[in-house]
């Protein structure tokens, strides 16, 4: 994604997480029950679901202004809450 580089230039940086974000909420929405034949979501998979959409709302919001590294670090902590190593 950054080739060879470490630590990529910031730019480049906030690019990927806008990308990634943009990916994520349609991937996020792709997955809302559409009539019968979709699976009924657990209590707790709506409620992550819906903590995911804020979390990408509130940085949404945020890319409007300058984006300070303060602010790629709280996004970054944000969604690791919601990621886990087992595979889907």
């Amino acid at each position: 994604m950054f080739g060879d580089r470490k630590y990529p230039k910031f730019e480049q940086l906030v690019m990927a997480l806008q990308n990634v974000t943009t990916v994520a909420k349609t991937d996020l929405m792709n997955l809302s029950p559409a009539g019968e034949r979709a699976k009924k979501l657990r209590p707790r998979d709506k409620r992550r679901r819906e903590k995911v959409g804020n979390v990408m709302l509130k940085f949404k919001e945020i890319r409007a202004e300058p984006i300070t590294a303060e602010d790629v670090g709280r996004y970054c902590r944000d969604m690791s809450r919601f990621m886990s190593d087992e595979a889907i």
